[in-house]
């Protein structure tokens, strides 16, 4: 269910059904303003999926929770800049995940590229010997990087969380 808010209306496309829907669009891949667009993909062990559930949180209030249509594989945000978001995505049998994303802006920048992803479910029964600890760490981190001029993952968090849950996967049952 959305819940009213005063900031800058966010949305989440399914692909392609808007559930919402902002003043300001991304024009030619790139947002110019206030918003920034995610684009993203779920896949579920490497191939498109469906029945998953989504869950927007703003500075950590919950914002949405959306059960998109059943062959509904991806979701397109806005998210108003110079706030946090994390987005977490369900499906049932396997291991959530969750992204987060800080979309402050260096001062006097007004054009950027939309963010574009790609989320990878695992079966949860890959996890079932593994110390539960290491799955509650978002999948990405996403923020401004100056290098790039662009909103780009942290890759050295990305492939350190990798590496553990790579680990975690190959744990054998000790029994």
């Amino acid at each position: 269910m959305f819940k009213h808010t005063s900031f800058l209306a966010y949305s989440l496309l399914f692909a392609g059904s808007v559930m919402g829907q902002s003043s300001m669009r991304p024009l030619r891949g790139e947002a110019v303003g206030l918003i920034l667009p995610v684009e993203c993909s779920v896949v579920a062990n490497g191939g498109y999926t469906d029945s998953l559930m989504f869950t927007l949180y703003r500075e950590n209030e919950r914002m949405a929770d959306i059960t998109p249509a059943r062959h509904k594989n991806g979701f397109i945000l806005e998210l108003d800049v110079n706030s946090y978001y994390t987005v977490f995505v369900e499906k049932n049998g396997y291991r959530s995940k969750s992204m987060t994303f800080d979309t402050h802006l260096p001062e006097g920048r007004m054009k950027y590229k939309a963010y574009k992803c790609t989320i990878n479910l695992e079966a949860m029964e890959k996890f079932e010997h593994s110390d539960p600890w290491y799955l509650d760490f978002p999948s990405a981190l996403v923020r401004w990087d100056e290098q790039k001029k662009a909103f780009a993952h942290s890759t050295d968090y990305l492939a350190d969380i990798q590496t553990k849950m790579a680990l975690l996967g190959a744990q054998i049952d000790p029994k």
